[in-house]
């Protein structure tokens, strides 16, 4: 049911790439991220809105049952948008490598550094690797965690 729902964003996430004829190969690039982003924040408000909508249901359905009842019925409805959410999450990591591998590529035919562009694409792999360990080991996924001195270079100052 939610593939039906997504399944016209893909449609016109796809038309871009396979049209896409004029320009360089970076260019090309950019306005295909550009697309998948904007794609990817509709699919990103339809899935929750979905979820929200399922939640308030199975709220509305279990109105007075005893208070466990309606924490299962709730992990129910959670654990049938986890496949969504993993999905949703697994795009947003490889976008963001996509567009930094471009930033990299784009600082590089300018005749600029790209130390910057790799150090903002290795803090954004890291800031990512625990979440995105954490949703694919939920689908039985082994996915090791990465040594703590290296998070630590590149974190935020935010503990996980």
């Amino acid at each position: 049911m939610l593939v039906r729902k997504i399944y016209p964003y893909l449609l016109f996430l796809l038309a871009p790439i396979v049209t896409a004829c004029s320009g360089t190969a970076l260019q090309i690039h950019a306005r295909s991220a550009t697309v998948v982003g904007s794609t990817l924040s509709v699919v990103r408000v339809g899935v929750r809105e979905s979820r929200q909508t399922a939640l308030r249901e199975m709220e509305l359905q279990t109105v007075g049952r005893p208070a466990e009842e309606r924490l299962d019925a709730m992990d129910r409805v959670i654990e049938r948008f986890a496949p969504a959410v993993i999905a949703f999450n697994a795009t947003q990591v490889a976008l963001d490598a996509w567009i930094n591998t471009l930033l990299i590529l784009a600082a590089d035919e300018a005749g600029d550094g790209i130390e910057d562009e790799l150090l903002t694409a290795a803090a954004s792999l890291l800031r990512s690797w625990s979440p995105m360990a954490t949703s694919l080991r939920h689908v039985g996924v082994e996915v090791p965690d990465l040594p703590a001195p290296l998070v630590s270079l590149f974190s935020d100052g935010e503990q996980e």
